[in-house]
Formats: structure tokens, sequence, C-alpha cells
């Protein structure tokens, strides 16, 4: 069965349950509800299934199918309901909705946005491919296997850090890249970040509608958030226009448009909360009164509201005055259609003085009546009772629907395991009977805990830091132990509901209660407000909401405080809900973030502060038509004040499109053209290496190679340094294959080595790839690609109103084995305390037991190498399991750095080098670690094998397949020149051979005056003639300041950069002669006039004279 009809067939049994059990379907509340439940519900079940494995159209249709049928009101019919519409306002309503898809469409592609969004997009791409969460890497669980068995496969192991200390055992050991983390290193098993609900409906959408589909989920939520929350309003103000304004200024939002426009999770958090406090809100009002409702529907109310206040023996008829656009508001009276929880009339109390009598009118005083909330069947009341009388209790399921729905967003964001003790709180004083009571609550707590069991089973490693960082002891809470601890807060929440028993229904002070701590989190977020970095997630509310929405919803925040409502299970309800946004408030004040760039970090305001932040301004409006209507002479005019009060804070939202179109910019348009192209030209067994030592290196790593692995299923390999390149190379295409493995395709996808140089009299900037290889290795080039992505420039303090293009330039090399380099290669296999290969190759050691070649901490392994001709590279291969990294290596009487500069932990690894030399080294002393293994035949360490490598050189051909320059579909007026790729090598602080204490200021290496920096031998491209540049990204120096590149001691450039230099300054392209193919480069700075003289080398490039 085609996974469509299965989704189809689910949507239309909840959609014939909800007709059935809920109300007519013809109406916004239950489009908006229905849309919910089974995006929610469906989300779960293709997150479940991925969870197990077995995401797949098979799987996924058969489930779907049962799910349907179970959900099938079956032998329930549904009961006669008379609905008038009024076509203005579904035709206002329409025209709403229209305005808010059209400003969240496009959908902005984020397969190399990273972040979230990507990791999101990336996830979504993995399990609609393999159908599942989780993530194996061969190449990781091969090499894991025969580590300890030869030298080599640690080589791949370390390019993964593997961090076994007893705070991570049992949970993940290392990164493995943005988004997904390594559980067990040995085994490449790979879990996903964090389990969300929203990837899988992701890829749900992708499944059933294809992949192109999957960007609808995203604006799809926002829209049906506008819908939401009109609905909601038209609950709380049945009279007014104040839902029109709620939900025009959410689909105004800059803010909620730019979040629904991109693949994050905030969206269908905000819907999923919307959609329980609309769900719990249709217990306040008859729909009868709807907005659509005609007379005749609100005369049908009145009657059926007069007969229910005569069974209760209530004298008091109710108010049969007619609604008016505005004076639904009217808080001194209670109108034929009832209360709303937060309106300022009767579900709130009367602003005007009584309002703290909780006896007063309407449903302030009382609660809410259940067989009302659907609205007259046929026109008679006493057939709306009978039907709710068979349909059972209306009110309990409305409050299940809200349970379930606030328990499907904790699959969707952890905001919600925070927020529920608040929630619960104020759910306890709720006063219906026990069962009744407790089973909502108990249904949503049940829901949280199995999120979290979930999250805990499938994508601990987030929740360890989390915790780690936010609670400290309980970081070291197992799995299982969350469980127990999460049964345990069901007993104590059992017992504590049992001893509040006194407390109940006193909800009358709890509007004020939390108006008062919303208050006091605004204001400690501004007593720690300092300008960041850290920074807090409030921050961007200001720029991002406008001021005038921020001062409506203040005054709606004074008019809710002053609410006195009735202790009704509607009204507790939407208090509890109440408690999110004032918990957003207190844990959003927190000064914990890095950047605030926006809009991105604004994303936060959108699911619960948002939709409170447009609610409260109508709310605020609401009361300023009354107060003008009952306290002052204006009562003609309060209906133009308060339309153009609200027409202005409409406008306030809008603007920003007007003045500044830019900020609806389709950010990272063309990208998946790139992703696809270079997919197209490697196999499916292909291993990609990708990064470089040049600039981007992490981006291509991250985003492009990440959309290459989980999007296509191409194994990528971090590409660290040269030096780590090689060890996996050799790997990969001959140890392994010696040991009896197959040889998989291998391929460099590098960035540029430096950024495009501009050269004299060419209309085409440079770009250069490092294709340079040691032997036996030889790079095929196979494509060039050049990219332009627009996207908003991030700040901090107003919304984005400018566009920055980036651009990125990678080259995909073929790597095969030449057999003609294989001669470039001299091996010597250390066997029983002897070298074996050719040539003589003599080795003396203190420590020789069992025939195997030990090093000493004390005594030096002394290898005398055969004499040789020419530059090249030495190469040490260690016994596996040893600690490598902590290996002292001396050559020809100079100490050798294995490692590059800067913090962290040195690569684990079997392979040292290649070290490059200009001459033949002739002498290599060896000393072991200092972190001896008692497991091994050679505690600190043993040698395996030497080889003495040729020269680096690169392909004799270098055209590639093809070269090609994606841009946006826009130039926006900035036309792109493509660019003209060519080989040439970039030293960079990833250069191993450095001090490894060398200063650094980000990719940049400090020089200072007087502390020269030098650089290891450096193979140059083969060629007549050689160019250098440099790039600077900082400087300090007087007038007469100079920089100078050395090569062997001799100098071969002098540049007079900036005095002061706070950004990247590229010195011109310079022809060179340098002494030899494999000079020793330095750079130094020499100011007479100033000694505290720097600056900071982002890099040196050589590459072959262009003709």
């Amino acid at each position: 069965m085609p996974p469509v009809i299965a989704f189809a067939a689910v949507v239309v049994a909840f959609a014939r349950r909800w007709q059935v059990r809920g109300g007519p379907l013809a109406c916004p509340e239950s489009i908006a509800l229905v849309a919910a439940l089974a995006l929610a519900g469906l989300g779960l079940l293709a997150a479940l299934l991925a969870v197990a494995g077995i995401f797949s159209a098979p799987s996924f249709s058969f489930t779907a199918i049962a799910l349907a049928v179970l959900a099938w009101p079956w032998g329930q019919r549904a009961p006669r309901r008379r609905l008038a519409y009024s076509l203005p306002r579904a035709a206002g309503l329409v025209a709403l909705l229209l305005t808010a898809g059209a400003l969240r469409w496009p959908p902005i592609p984020a397969d190399l946005g990273g972040r979230d969004q990507g990791t999101y997009v990336l996830r979504a791409r993995h399990t609609l491919r393999t159908g599942r969460t989780g993530h194996t890497d061969p190449v990781l669980a091969r090499a894991g296997a025969e580590a300890e068995l030869r030298p080599g496969p640690g080589d791949i192991l370390g390019l993964y850090h593997a961090d076994r200390s007893p705070a991570r055992v049992g949970r993940y050991e290392g990164a493995y890249r943005p988004g997904f983390y390594l559980t067990r290193r040995d085994e490449g098993e790979v879990v996903p970040q964090f389990l969300h609900l929203h990837p899988s409906l992701l890829a749900l959408f992708g499944l059933v509608f294809g992949p192109w589909s999957m960007g609808l989920v995203t604006p799809l939520a926002g829209a049906l958030s506008v819908l939401a929350l009109w609905a909601l309003g038209e609950r709380l103000w049945p009279r007014g226009g104040a839902s029109w304004l709620a939900a025009g200024l959410f689909a105004l939002s800059p803010i909620a448009v730019w979040t629904a426009r991109t693949p994050l999770t905030e969206s269908l958090t905000g819907l999923l909360l919307l959609a329980a406090a609309l769900a719990v809100a249709r217990g306040l009002a008859p729909a009868a009164v709807d907005a659509t409702a005609g007379a005749a529907s609100r005369r049908h109310a009145a009657r059926a509201q007069a007969v229910e206040a005569t069974a209760r023996g209530d004298a008091r008829p109710p108010d049969p005055s007619p609604p008016h656009l505005h004076a639904a508001a009217r808080p001194a009276r209670a109108t034929a259609s009832g209360s709303a929880a937060l309106d300022s009339a009767d579900a709130v109390g009367d602003p005007r003085g009584d309002a703290a009598d909780s006896t007063s009118r309407g449903l302030a005083s009382r609660p809410a009546a259940d067989s009302t909330a659907r609205g007259p069947i046929d026109g008679d009341p006493r057939t709306a009772a009978a039907s709710a009388s068979l349909l059972g209790d209306p009110g309990h399921g409305r409050e299940l629907t809200a349970a379930l729905l606030l328990g499907l967003a904790g699959f969707v964001r952890g905001n919600l395991w925070l927020s529920a003790p608040a929630l619960l709180a104020v759910l306890w004083l709720r006063t219906e009977p026990g069962l009744r009571r407790m089973s909502a609550p108990t249904l949503l707590m049940g829901l949280l805990l199995a999120s979290l069991a979930l999250h805990l089973a499938t994508g601990y490693p987030y929740l360890h830091d989390e915790f780690k960082r936010q609670l400290g002891p309980v970081a070291a809470l197992s799995p299982v132990g969350a469980v127990v601890l999460g049964l345990g807060a069901i007993v104590v929440y059992l017992a504590l509901d049992a001893a509040l028993d006194l407390v109940r229904g006193r909800v009358r002070r709890l509007p004020p209660v939390l108006a008062a701590l919303a208050a006091l989190a605004v204001l400690a977020w501004r007593l720690l407000w300092a300008p960041g970095p850290p920074w807090s997630r409030l921050d961007p509310a200001l720029p991002l909401l406008g001021a005038p929405l921020l001062v409506a919803a203040g005054l709606g925040l004074v008019a809710f405080a002053r609410l006195r409502p009735a202790a009704s299970a509607a009204h507790v309800w939407l208090l509890a809900l109440a408690t999110l946004p004032v918990t957003a408030l207190a844990l959003y004040a927190q000064r914990n973030l890095p950047q605030v760039g926006l809009y991105y970090y604004g994303r936060y305001l959108v699911p619960e502060l948002l939709p409170a932040a447009c609610l409260l301004a109508a709310c605020a409006l609401v009361h300023v038509h009354w107060f003008m209507s009952e306290r002052t002479v204006l009562k003609r005019h309060a209906r133009w004040v308060s339309l153009v009060l609200g027409l202005g804070l409409l406008v306030a939202q809008a603007l920003p499109y007007l003045r500044w179109p830019a900020t609806r910019l389709q950010e990272f348009a063309g990208a998946e053209r790139l992703i696809d192209d270079l997919a197209a030209e490697l196999p499916e067994r292909a291993v990609v290496l990708a990064g470089g030592e040049g600039w981007h290196h992490v981006h291509v790593y991250s985003q492009l190679g990440g959309a290459l692995a989980f999007g296509h299923g191409r194994t990528v390999l971090p590409y660290r340094s040269r030096e780590a390149a090689y060890a996996v190379l050799h790997e990969l295409l001959v140890a392994g294959p010696a040991a009896g493995g197959d040889a998989p395709p291998v391929y460099l996808l590098l960035g540029e080595s430096t950024h495009p140089l501009r050269l004299p009299g060419a209309a085409a900037p440079l770009a250069l790839v490092d294709d340079l290889l040691p032997p036996p290795f030889v790079a095929r080039p196979v494509a060039f690609a050049e990219l332009y992505l627009d996207r908003l420039t991030p700040v901090d303090d107003r919304i984005p109103d400018r566009v920055t293009r980036t651009d990125l330039r990678v080259g995909l090399l073929e790597v095969r084995v030449d057999p003609a380099r294989r001669a470039a290669v001299r091996s010597w296999r250390i066997d029983d305390g002897r070298a074996e290969g050719p040539g003589p190759l003599n080795l003396s050691s203190y420590y020789l037991p069992d025939g195997q070649t030990c090093l000493d901490t004390e005594h030096p392994l002394v290898l005398d190498l055969p004499p040789g001709d020419g530059p090249g590279s030495l190469v040490l291969v260690a016994q596996p399991g040893g600690d490598t990294p902590g290996w002292r290596v001396v050559v020809d009487g100079q100490p050798v750095a294995t490692d590059p500069p800067g913090p962290g932990p040195a690569r684990a690894r079997d392979t040292l080098g290649p070290i490059a030399f200009a001459a033949p080294p002739r002498r290599v002393e060896l000393w072991g670690s200092t972190r001896p293994r008692d497991d091994l035949a050679c505690p600190y360490g043993g040698l395996a094998e030497v080889r003495l490598l040729g020269p680096d050189r690169g392909p004799d051909d270098r055209t590639p397949a093809w070269t090609r320059t994606y841009s946006p579909p826009h130039d926006l007026g900035h036309r792109v020149t493509p660019a003209r790729f060519t080989a040439g090598r970039a030293l960079t602080r990833l250069r191993a051979g450095l001090d490894r204490g060398r200063e650094l200021d980000g990719p940049s290496l400090i020089v200072r005056a007087g502390d020269p920096l030098t650089f290891p031998v450096e193979h140059v491209p083969s060629a007549t003639s050689i160019t250098m540049a440099a790039t600077l990204r900082g400087a300090r120096l007087s007038p007469s300041g100079r920089v100078r590149v050395l090569a062997d001691d001799a100098v071969v450039l002098e540049l007079d950069p900036p005095d002061s230099l706070d950004g990247a300054w590229h010195a011109p392209p310079t022809t060179v002669a340098l002494p030899g193919p494999a000079p020793r480069l330095r750079v130094e700075v020499l100011d007479p006039e100033r000694p505290d003289a720097q600056v900071a080398l982002r890099d040196l490039v050589l590459l072959p004279t262009p003709e």
C-alpha cells in the first residue's frame, strides 16, 4: 500500500473520531486540533519505527493502517449539528491564513545550514534512506575489530578522540560530527544528539510525499499555529476582534516567519502548545456563538444557557445583548456565550473594582457547562444534553486531548520536562473527583516520562552534557536511574496530590502570582544584563518583537493580574498552561549563550513567549476599549481608537518587510545542487576524507561531508592533517587490502588552501587546492566546485536587514596507488629486534624483551638509517595499542614535534609522520611514553615499521572532469565571477612540526618581534617558478615595521602590512626564488620602533607561478 494512502487513512480516522466525540469538522478549531494531533501522532509513530530500525514504506503503511483502525469510532455516529457561517469572517480567516502561508514560503533549505536545522535535515535524510535513527560507520567498525591485531587501524580510530573517563562510561565516548555522537567508537556506533520527534516527521513527509516535501513541515506548522491562535482568541473573546489581532501579530512576526521557514523544532512545539490551550479553552464558550455563527445560533445558545441555568437552580437569566465587534471585552457583563478564561469580562472578573467577587457574573463564578461546549444539536439544548450523556464526558475528553498534545510536545523539545513541575502544581488545584482529576495529569506525566526514557535510551549524550552543565551531580545518573527517578516522581506526585486536598479550588489569586513571577523573571534578566557574551535568550526580545508589542503585552500582563477566575477545569488548565511562558522567562533570563546572532538565537521566543505576548496585547486592547466605553466620555470613539491601536500594532510587525525586504531572503538556496553533483561522482562504497588544512576545512567536513554521509550514504572521515590523511590512505589502500580486505574507492574532498588570489591583470580569481601526496599515492582531479550562498548577516541588536554572500570552494580528488611511485617507498619491518627491508638499518636498544623492539622512557631506541638521495619523508609505525603521542622523537639531533599547536589532546595513532626532510636523515632516536600500558608486551610502546618516502608530488594531469560555479538564483546586484582552480599548498596552524606551545589567535599563528615562526621542512609544488602569498588577520606595527619570510635563512619575501589590522589582509602574490625543492620557511617580524610588534598569520601559500 502506498504510504500516502496510509497517511491519509490516519488523518481521516482522527478527523472522524473528532467529529463523533469533539465537534463538527468544518470549523477552524477542529481543523487546528485534528491537524496538530495527526502531525504529532504520525511523527511519534515514525520516530518509534526509526528507533526500532524498521522505518520504511511497508512498515509505516502497516502500522498507520493499524492506528487508523484503532482510532476509527466503530459503531458510533456523529450527531447532526446545525452550523451557521458568516461568509465575510470566513473569507477574512482564509485571507489571514493565506498571508501567513505566503510569508512562510518558500522554506529555507538547511542541508548546509549547520547548527540545529542542518542536523535535523541530515538526520531526516538518514532515516529516510536507512530506516534508522542510529548509524554504524563501517570503516570505524572494521578498524575497531582489527586495531589490536596489527598497526594501521588505530590511525582511523584516532581520527575521533575517545574519552573513556568514568563519567563517560556507558554514555558516549566522543563526538562524531555535529549532531551525532559515538557511543562506542571501536564498534562504529553512532547516535543522534537528541531524539526529536521533529526529524522523524521530516523523514515521514519525505517518505509519503517525496524528499522535496520535507521543507513543508515547518511552514505548515507555522500556518496551523496562526489558525490555532485565532481559534483560541475566539474562545477567549467570543464577540470581539481580539482574536484577529492576536493571530495577525503572530502571523506577521518576523521571528515567527523565519522560524517557520527554517526546519527547527520551535514551530511544531508552538503548534502543540497552542493546540493544547485550544483544547481546554473549548470548555469556556459554546461553539454556537463562534465567530461564524449568526443571530439564530445566538438565540439557540441563549435558550441552551437558560435551560442549563434552570437545571442548576440559577435564577439569573443570561444577557441577551447582541455581540459587537469590540464590545465582547465588556467586563461588567456575562455574555450569552459565557466567559473566556483570560477575558476581562466574565472569565476573569470585573476590572471595575468588584473583580474580587468570585461569586459574580457568568463563568467567572461557576464551571463551564460541558454540554454546551459543542453547541446546540439541531437547535435543541435537550438534544445536546442527551448527546453528551451518550458520548461521555466531553470536558474530560478535552483535558485528555490537552495532556496528549503536551506529552507529544515532550518528544519534540525538552523544555516541557523543565516546565512540567509548575504546570502539574497548578493542575493539583482542580476540584473534580479523583479519577477525572488525576487521569489527564497522569497521562501527561506518563508521556513526558516516556519521552525522557526514549531519549535516554537512544540519544543520551546530549542529556548527559545538559545534566552535567545544569545539574552537576545528577550528570552521573544512568538511563535506568533516570527512569527510576521519574517513577519516584510519580509516587511523590500522587502523595502530594492527596496531601493538597485542602487547597483545591484556590485559584483566584493565581493570575497576580503568575504575573508577579513573570515580572520578577524580567527584573532578574534586567539586573543580570551586561554587554555580552555571555548572552541571555531574552536579549533578542526587544529587537525581534518590537517595543509596541512588548508595551502592549506589559499592559496586558497588568490586566491579567487583575483576573479572578473560577475554579472550573477549563480555567485551571488554562492557568496551568500560563505557567509555560512564565517558566520560559525564568529559564531564558540566564546568561549562558556564547552569542546571540539574530534570527537564529531569537527562535527560543517563538513557542511560548511570542504567542503569550500576542494574547496579552489583545487582552490589553480589550481593556482599553472597555475603559474608554465605561469610564470616559469617549464611548463613541472607543471602537475607532481600538481599531487604530490594533492596526498600529500590526503595522509595527509588518514594517520590517516593507523597510527591509531582504529579511525574507531564502538562505542557502542552491546548495542542494552542489551536494547532488558531488554525490553523483562518488560510488556507494566510496570513502571520503573531507576537510584539509586550508580555509573552511571544518565546514567542508561538518556540513558538506555530513550531507554526503547522511544524505547520500557515503562514508566520510575527517581530514585532520596531511599526516593523518597519509596514515588513513595507507590503511585503506595498502595495509588493509594486504591483510585480506577490499580496497574501497577513496577520495579527498578538500577546501581551498587560502582565500582566492587576485593576480594583476587577471579577470578571474585564482582558487587553490592542495593536490600533493606522498608516495605511493597520486591524486586524480575529479571535480572542482565553487558555491556561493546568500544568508542574512547575523546581528545582535536589530532585525537582520543585510545579506552576506559566503563562498566555498572545494576540490574532489580520487586517490589511487601509483605503481610507478612504489619505487619511491623504502620500508623496513621490525621483527625479533631486526629490521628487514631494502638495505641496512641498524637498531640499538636498551630494552628488547622477547624479540620485541620496545621503547623505554630513559634510554632511546636508536635507528641508524642507510644513505639516500634527495628530499623525502620519514614514517615511523608503532605497534598497536600504545600511547604513540607520548613518544619523543629526535631526528639527527633535532627534536621533532609530531602534532600541531593548540589545546586539546594529541591525536592517538599508530603512524608518526610523514616527517619531511630535505636531506635523508641518518640517525633517529625514540623514547617511549610516560603513560605505560601494563597489558602490552611493550608497555611504553614498540616500533613495528620504518618507511622512507620520496617527496610529495601532484598529478601529471590536473584537468578535472568538470568545474562548476553554483550561485544564488538572484545576484542582488552583485554578479559572480567564476574562479579558476589551480594547485597550491598552504602552511597553517594545522601543520605538524610547529612548536606545540605557539600562541594562537583562532585559526592564526601569533608571530612577535624577536620570536620568529619556523615551519618544518616543506615540499613545494614541482614547477620552474614559485609564487608566494600570505594572509594576515591582525597586526600591531609601527610605520617601519615589516614582515619577512625566509627560506633556509635566505630572505625571499618582505611584506609591509597595515600598521593596525583587525581583519584579513591578503598580501599580493609575489614570485620568489626558493633555494631548493624542500626549504624550511621562517616568518619573522622586524620593527625597530615597537618592541611589542606582532602579526597574526593565517596562512602562507606556495603555488606554481600561473602562466
